[in-house]
């Protein structure tokens, strides 16, 4: 399953999918400029999303999104 920016997100997508679902981690694709060393940067929990240790946005441990 891939991710793509909606219109309120302010990246330039062309179409393009910036993120890729497998399992229950998610990682940047080609197409994002994020360079994550082939580690997944957000992690879902309970159909929140929270980033991982290899994201450098610090969310408290609290999740960012969450999946409705």
């Amino acid at each position: 399953m891939e991710l793509y920016p909606t219109v309120h997100n302010g990246k330039v997508d062309y179409g393009l999918a910036y993120y890729e679902i497998q399992g229950t981690e998610i990682y940047p694709t080609v197409h994002n400029n994020d360079d994550d060393y082939g580690l997944p940067v957000f992690e879902i929990k309970n159909n929140e999303i929270y980033p991982t240790a290899s994201n450098s946005i610090d969310s408290y441990g609290l999740p960012l999104f969450e999946i409705q």
